[in-house]
């Protein structure tokens, strides 16, 4: 359940502003629950985006009461979770805000994972331990392109795989864009449309269906 979602169902307009009440707080703690017992995984939140107009979007004016709030009803939910996106561009925020996600996950016993923090070669002495770094993050380079944890500290990115595979770049997206791709493991063969696209963690070649987007003006 996005928290966006919630802060502007409840708040309309006021959710780009300010702070939540006591009565907003419950409401979206009503909904958040609705929607985890009809089957939702979690809560996903941001302290990092903006939206068209370019203002903070609504997550990043909620305090730690509100999310406090929202993550015991996530706690509520065996299996739930909570993901957020830290501010991946700004490194001297990385730890304060995983901290702060920790101390609210850890004493409610919520599982967290974080999304778009890149873990690569070229960053892992920044990241490392020493004076001055930051200490209790540890992240593997070449791990894993969005590295993911659980909220304990100390956080830890999970382990490189024991069978040594690790991302790499594909450029085969429209105009040479690229993406990441790493080798599944587990799985003989994948079959889209009908046709085999890999086989034993090779791909085929083949490449059935099309490109889903939007349609020239």
């Amino acid at each position: 359940m996005g928290h966006q979602a919630l802060r502007t169902h409840v708040m309309g307009e006021q959710a780009w502003e300010r702070t939540a009440t006591p009565a907003e707080i419950d409401a979206m703690c009503h909904l958040l629950d609705e929607a985890l017992r009809h089957g939702g995984i979690g809560l996903s939140t941001t302290f990092m985006d903006t939206d068209r107009a370019n203002r903070e979007v609504p997550s990043r004016k909620a305090d730690d009461v509100e999310l406090g709030r929202l993550v015991d009803v996530v706690a509520r939910h065996p299996g739930a979770t909570l993901q957020f996106v830290p501010r991946f561009m700004q490194p001297e925020h990385w730890q304060g805000d995983f901290d702060r996600k920790a101390s609210l996950c850890g004493p409610r016993d919520v599982r967290a994972n974080w999304g778009a923090l890149r873990c690569q070669q070229h960053r892992s002495d920044e990241l490392g331990e020493g004076p001055g770094r930051m200490g209790c993050l540890h992240l593997h380079a070449g791990a894993h392109p969005h590295a993911r944890a659980a909220a304990a500290r100390p956080l830890r990115a999970r382990a490189p795989r024991s069978d040594g595979a690790v991302a790499a770049r594909c450029r085969d997206g429209p105009g040479g864009s690229w993406r990441y791709t790493r080798p599944a493991g587990g799985y003989r063969a994948t079959i889209a449309n009908g046709e085999l696209t890999h086989c034993g963690g090779e791909s085929t070649g083949t490449r059935p269906g099309r490109m889903v987007g939007l349609s020239p003006a």
